[in-house]
């Protein structure tokens, strides 16, 4: 027993009963039967609902939900098997433009290899010819500021060092390091100004023959070349050197100029 809804007052009404009792209508329209035959898809005869196989052509009609399946299990495969072409055809395509681009490149490699590895030889032989070139400058540098501002006996020292003292750089540019001198100012009875002292020469072999000394007085600077012969490791000799000018002027220092043999 069960309690349905009237199919033309949407009331209750028990299903057991004949009519219902609110409209009078009858309860069999209001209860749902269903199909007791059907017909068997393969032959298309009438057969029970609960039938299994079908007497007329002996066909399960389990079948029919199966072979349902399979053909939408197909239909989808198809569709997939087309939705993924393609993409394939349109990796393939792409793949033959990159084929094609690498093929292009390496085609040309062979030619522009050569130009850049020499234009970095260049490079690197530009580098090393600065390299070299700064070296030289400096060095240059460093024995010009040598020569000109180290004390003689620094540079005698610096010559010793190296072992260079007999060497003909130094005859030509270094002896005037190995000269030694003492000067002192006097004046003379007619109002010159004259400069008396000792010189001396401190190389072990080179003989000195001529000697530019420099005078700096407080009005001006004056070069005398004394003319003295200088043996090795030779003793002091004296000099005198008179000057026009300078009148009541000052020496301030003397300095060796040039010495040679």
């Amino acid at each position: 027993m069960a309690i349905i809804e009237c199919i033309e007052c949407k009331g209750n009404v028990s299903d057991l009963a004949e009519t219902c009792p609110h409209c009078g209508a009858p309860v069999s329209l209001s209860v749902k039967t269903e199909p007791k035959e059907t017909e068997c898809f393969e032959c298309k005869k009438p057969i029970k609902v609960d039938q299994d196989v079908c007497l007329n052509c002996g066909v399960r009609q389990a079948l029919k939900d199966d072979l349902g399946n399979k053909e939408i299990a197909e239909k989808e495969q198809q569709e997939n098997s087309k939705e993924t072409k393609k993409p394939s055809v349109e990796a393939a395509k792409e793949e033959n433009v990159k084929s094609e681009k690498i093929a292009s490149e390496k085609a040309a490699e062979p030619k522009s290899k050569p130009q850049v590895v020499y234009v970095q030889e260049e490079k690197k032989k530009g580098s090393v010819l600065r390299t070299l070139a700064i070296i030289l400058a400096s060095l240059l540098i460093f024995f010009v500021l040598l020569a000109v501002f180290l004390p003689n006996n620094v540079k005698r020292d610096l010559y010793q060092t190296l072992g260079i003292e007999n060497s003909d750089y130094v005859k030509q540019n270094g002896l005037a390091s190995y000269v030694e001198f003492e000067a002192a100012q006097r004046e003379t009875l007619f109002g010159k100004t004259a400069i008396t002292g000792t010189i001396r020469n401190n190389h072990p072999t080179a003989t000195i023959r001529t000697t530019t000394l420099r005078f700096n007085f407080s009005d001006g600077s004056e070069d005398r070349q004394i003319y003295k012969v200088l043996p090795p490791n030779s003793r002091v000799k004296l000099f005198n050197e008179k000057f026009n000018g300078h009148r009541n002027a000052t020496l301030r220092s003397v300095e060796v100029i040039d010495a040679n043999d």
